[in-house]
């Protein structure tokens, strides 16, 4: 490991390696997004669905506001019709504006998705900065921090959102590796700025994603377990309470996070609860402390929740995450076969990105950086169980420990031992490496380095295989893209503008972002109020009569007009509450629509056929894939 004052030549060799770093990030995730053959560079109509969707409507009005803010930005009629949607309250903006601003600079020729793809790839890659950083903090040498950059460049997890044009994650979790990187250097320097810096890095995090919050979760829990463990608490020190500080004017000042009550949200409780024994423990013994942690941990658990449930709101908007993460512990992460074993809520998120680790997928995604992190694991676990040692190094292994266990319960949180176990790898090979070097070991250090080396060819050639053989599920089959671009341009003859349309979460937000019709389900569940809508639409369309769900949708959302997408509601039935296999029940509004008999669909009582996908259009094995039907109700 090199010195502490290594030469200002091997600084600009790291700094050169990590702008060659990003550089490449971005190329692969544009290349391999561009190079699919279900993605379309030139047109967007195909592509935009579920999540991506609504961001894109978002950037939209950014977009036609000059890059400025929307005049109805708090009060939108069309995101859940007819309720006006809070939108700065309701979803954490930020790449929305980037994009907006961003356009201009590459002509008018550009389509914004591209615009969006491109600059996206350029933000999830500067996650890399936070590795190279926080490697460097740890070991003082550009070297394993050009290491740690290259094993976060060459791992597939690190790689999730490829393709998906606008996802939140992709300016959210470099922001957050950002500020890894400056706490370890916080910690170093302990002035009050520095540890302000890697507050406000903390702060836009949270700022761009509401499940970042779980993250910080997760930073805050090792912390905690830390104190407790040995009794040192990071507040003691003045000027780490200026993290705390600019983390918590964020939480008030940025409108989604103070809707979310993020002030007490589980990760400042654990830092107010820190806080609360530094100040009032000060001079008391240990056992004192750690009972005053408790205490305050306790009083704001115990406001958040009286909050929650007096608002119906707030903290309570994420009881969907923690039914789902009690449904998983409760059932150790296997989808039980009775629908009605668990929750709505659960049922509802446990899919996709929400689903349950499988091995061989960390595996495939993780390889080398879970057999480098193997051994310094054991040696972190070493220096918790006596309480004493590296501290950074057991924080970063304690923080990809507990990653990879909630990683299991939730795959969407695998990209964060993705962003920790090279740094990980880097500050334990490092150290050995180092100590090695002072023992004038040079045999040791060259078969270290020998071994390292093909490790590292093995996982580059296992990494270029991926790229090589990777699909992106989200654009397959091809059939649904062209149906899909097909209904958008088709949709406006039949439906009037300013008329709402009724459908599933995931094709509502291609009707809102290519047409501008307002829609009544969006597929961002972080209200109450909005899984409740989803909830209602399910229930009734899959458990009810035709004219039930009629009545319905004209009472309760003033709408006139339902768009069946067959393979997103039969993609549905189990959240609905039916059983894998089990037959649509009769006279349903589900065994009406979801029909593919011609005489059927047209002969729906107080619903007038307007639109069909051509069979004609495309085939799928020789059949009629036939996606989507779009009604209007009769008076």
């Amino acid at each position: 490991m090199t010195p502490v004052g290594e030469p200002r030549a091997w600084r600009a060799a790291g700094v050169l390696a990590l702008v060659l770093a990003i550089v490449l990030g971005t190329c692969i995730r544009i290349r391999t997004a561009t190079g699919d053959a279900n993605f379309d560079t030139e047109h967007s109509a195909g592509l935009l669905k579920s999540d991506p969707g609504l961001l894109f409507y978002l950037t939209e009005r950014v977009v036609d506001a000059g890059g400025g803010v929307p005049a109805d930005f708090r009060a939108d009629p069309r995101i859940e019709h007819p309720a006006l949607t809070d939108i700065p309250a309701t979803y954490t903006v930020g790449q929305e504006f980037l994009v907006a601003w961003a356009a201009p600079f590459f002509g008018a020729g550009v389509p914004l998705h591209m615009v969006a793809l491109w600059l996206m790839a350029a933000c999830a890659a500067l996650a890399v900065v936070g590795v190279y950083g926080l490697s460097f903090e740890l070991t003082r040498s550009s070297a394993w921090a050009s290491f740690a950059a290259l094993l976060y460049l060459i791992l597939p997890a690190n790689y999730r959102t490829i393709g998906f044009i606008l996802v939140r994650e992709d300016l959210s979790l470099p922001l957050f590796a950002i500020h890894l990187w400056l706490l370890a250097r916080a910690v170093r320097v302990g002035t009050v700025p520095a540890f302000a810096l890697a507050g406000a890095a903390l702060g836009a995090a949270l700022a761009t994603w509401h499940a970042m919050t779980f993250f910080v979760a997760i930073e805050a829990a090792v912390f905690f377990f830390w104190f407790l463990r040995t009794g040192e608490n990071p507040f003691t020190e003045r000027a780490p309470r200026a993290l705390l500080a600019v983390t918590a004017l964020f939480t008030l000042a940025v409108p989604a996070l103070f809707a979310k009550q993020a002030l007490l949200s589980l990760p400042m409780q654990l830092a107010f609860a820190l806080l609360a024994a530094a100040i009032l423990g000060r001079t008391r013994p240990r056992g004192a402390r750690t009972a005053i942690a408790f205490a305050a941990w306790a009083a704001l658990f115990g406001v958040s929740y009286a909050l929650s449930r007096a608002l119906d709101a707030g903290a309570g908007d994420f009881s969907h995450v923690f039914r789902l993460l009690l449904a998983k512990v409760r059932h150790l992460g296997v989808l039980p076969a009775d629908p009605t074993a668990i929750p709505f809520e659960s049922r509802l998120l446990w899919q996709g990105p929400f689903a349950t680790l499988a091995l061989d997928h960390a595996v495939a995604s993780m390889r080398l950086g879970l057999l480098l992190a193997l051994p310094a694991f054991a040696r972190a676990a070493r220096t918790w169980g006596l309480g004493k040692g590296p501290r950074g190094e057991a924080w970063i292994a304690a923080l990809a420990a507990f990653g990879l266990g909630a990683a299991w319960l939730v795959q969407r949180v695998f990209v964060l031992p993705g962003l920790v176990l090279p740094v990980v790898a880097a500050v334990f090979i490092g150290r050995r490496s180092g100590a090695a070097t002072e023992r004038r070991a040079q045999g040791r250090t060259l078969v270290l380095g020998s071994a390292l080396a093909a490790l590292v060819l093995w996982q580059v050639i296992g990494f270029g295989t991926w790229l090589r053989d990777l699909r992106i599920s989200w654009y397959e089959p091809a059939v649904r893209q062209a149906e899909l671009a097909t209904l958008v341009r088709e949709l406006p003859r039949f439906v009037p503008e300013g008329a709402a349309v009724a459908g599933d979460f995931m094709t509502s937000t291609a009707i809102l972002a290519q047409t501008g019709r307002p829609i009544v389900l969006q597929p961002k569940w972080e209200t109450r109020a909005s899984r409740r809508r989803v909830e209602q639409f399910l229930t009734t369309f899959f458990h009810e009569s035709p004219a039930v769900l009629r009545r319905m949708l004209l009472e309760e959302y003033d709408c006139r007009y339902l768009l069946v997408d067959r393979g997103a509601m039969l993609m549905s039935r189990y959240v609905a509450g039916l059983r894998a296999g089990e037959p649509l029940r009769p006279g349903t509004a589900a065994e009406r629509f979801l029909s593919q008999d011609p005489g059927v669909l047209a002969g729906v009582p107080g619903f007038r056929l307007l639109w069909r996908s051509p069979p004609e259009l495309v085939q799928t094995n020789g059949r009629p894939s036939d996606f989507y039907r779009l009604y209007a109700l009769e008076e």
